[in-house]
């Protein structure tokens, strides 16, 4: 598993971007909302060193997973380091090999280590309570509406690629396979957010599939201006394995908003790359296109509805005020 885990880690960032597939070519005309992202500040700068996720506290503070500081660090949405906590370790309340990924609930905050089985769960104000840990390692995360932490695992293989319910306790209350994972570790990579109603939605970053999960799979559809897959080439690992890895990324991040809107960040195959969000309506189909100024690592929408968008060398969080305008686009079929 180790020998699997670091040949995914290191295959990710070895990543051979020479694809030859060409932007789209429009066919069929349809009405969007074009949406305007003006950013109203940014805070960072000197206080991240390098960010992996964020997500805010009921107070409207963003908890941040700064990987390269071994920390966890609640912020003012102004940029004013509030509180911190974390050092590298493996003791309660401390990292291995960075914190990774961060959600908060209604009564804690669950966190992460990067590449690893490992989740702690902290209170509010960053005191460390108890950890348990995953089988595979952890690909996505979020607490639901009543907060059971839902945690996507992924261990290169098919039968440990599962969305799988806790309670704060570290239980589990439920396990739902993937219903397009593989064999093929890069398949199998995802993220996911969720609605109201509880309903999970799954973004597939090398395959051109959302999925719906309730408490069992639900429904599948598709982005039909996208490629089915990317262009794969072989590569080479640090142990000399040979594999087949994917070129270019169809989603690169996955979040929704109070009324159920789902937002993708689109890859490599989108118009503007790591720069267009493509917002879904409850209705599955694109309602509306942003196109944000600068290349986005992670996109998030507080309870206001303003988004917030992870940039600069995972260093800086902006946020956006978003203004709306009807266009034209003519949709790849």
């Amino acid at each position: 598993m180790k020998n699997v885990t670091g040949l995914f880690i290191r295959s990710i960032v070895l990543i051979l971007y020479l694809s030859m597939w060409q932007k789209p070519s429009f066919s069929q005309t349809s009405q969007v909302q074009h949406l305007f992202a003006t950013p109203v500040r940014s805070i960072g700068d000197t206080l991240f060193f390098g960010i992996t996720d964020f997500d805010f506290m009921p107070d409207g503070s963003l908890i941040v997973a700064d990987k390269q500081d071994y920390r966890i660090k609640r912020v003012s949405k102004t940029g004013v380091l509030l509180s911190q906590t974390g050092k590298r370790g493996k003791a309660k309340g401390e990292f291995t090999s960075g914190p990774f990924l961060v959600t908060v609930g209604k009564s804690l905050i669950a966190v992460a280590d990067f590449s690893s089985p490992r989740v702690q769960l902290f209170t509010h104000s960053l005191e460390a309570v108890r950890e348990f840990r995953v089988n595979g390692f952890v690909m996505a995360m979020k607490f639901d509406s009543k907060d059971n932490l839902w945690i996507g695992t992924h261990g290169g293989l098919k039968n440990i690629t599962r969305l799988v319910k806790y309670n704060t306790h570290g239980t589990i209350q439920k396990e739902i396979p993937i219903s397009h994972a593989s064999d093929n570790m890069f398949d199998n990579l995802y993220f996911f957010t969720i609605i109201p109603g509880d309903t999970l939605v799954v973004a597939y970053a090398y395959q051109n599939i959302l999925d719906e999960y309730s408490n069992s799979y639900i429904s599948s559809w598709n982005l039909a201006f996208f490629p089915p897959k990317p262009q794969y080439e072989r590569v080479v690992s640090e142990q000399g394995n040979k594999l087949q890895a994917p070129t270019k990324e169809i989603v690169y991040s996955i979040c929704s908003d109070k009324n159920g809107f789902v937002y993708l960040l689109g890859g490599d195959y989108a118009f503007a790359p790591f720069r267009d969000v493509f917002v879904l309506n409850r209705n599955k189909k694109i309602s509306a296109i942003l196109q944000l100024p600068v290349e986005s690592k992670k996109i998030l929408v507080d309870k206001e509805g303003t988004l917030w968008s992870l940039e600069s060398n995972r260093t800086l969080l902006t946020q956006y005020t978003v203004s709306q305008r009807k266009t034209k686009y003519h949709e790849h079929r």
